[in-house]
C-alpha cells in the first residue's frame, strides 16, 4: 500500500496497484479501488449497479472485493460513469456541494 504525506503532518493511504503475470499472458495491472467509491460513481452517474453489471460483469465481485478492477476496465468504468479517473485513487468520495439555483 502506498502512502503520501498531509500538509498536517499525517499521512494517507493511497489505492495500490499490482501486476498480475499468468503463464501465457500479458501482465495485467490490477488496481486496488474503495468499494464504496465505486458505489459512490453509480449513484452519481444515476445507474444502479444492476444496469452497470450488465456492461461490467465483474462489478460485483469488485464491490465484494473477491477481485480487482484492471487499469482498462476502471477507465472504461470511470467513461461509463461519467467520473474523473483519479477520483478512484481517493480514499474516500468526494462530497460534491449542490448549488443552489438562481431562479431571478
Amino acid at each position: 500500500m502506498a502512502y503520501c504525506s498531509r500538509s498536517d503532518g499525517g499521512f494517507l493511504e493511497s489505492a495500490g496497484y499490482e501486476i498480475i503475470m499468468e503463464e501465457g499472458t500479458q501482465a495485467m495491472t490490477r488496481v486496488q479501488v474503495n468499494p464504496d467509491l465505486i458505489r459512490w460513481a453509480c449513484d452519481r452517474a444515476g445507474a444502479g449497479v444492476a444496469a452497470l453489471a450488465e456492461r461490467f460483469p465483474k462489478l460485483p465481485e469488485w464491490l465484494r472485493k473477491d477481485t480487482l478492477p484492471t487499469f482498462k476496465q476502471l477507465e472504461e468504468f470511470a467513461k461509463a460513469t461519467h467520473v474523473p479517473f483519479g477520483y478512484f485513487f481517493l480514499a474516500t468520495p468526494p462530497e460534491e456541494p449542490v448549488p443552489i439555483p438562481d431562479l431571478r
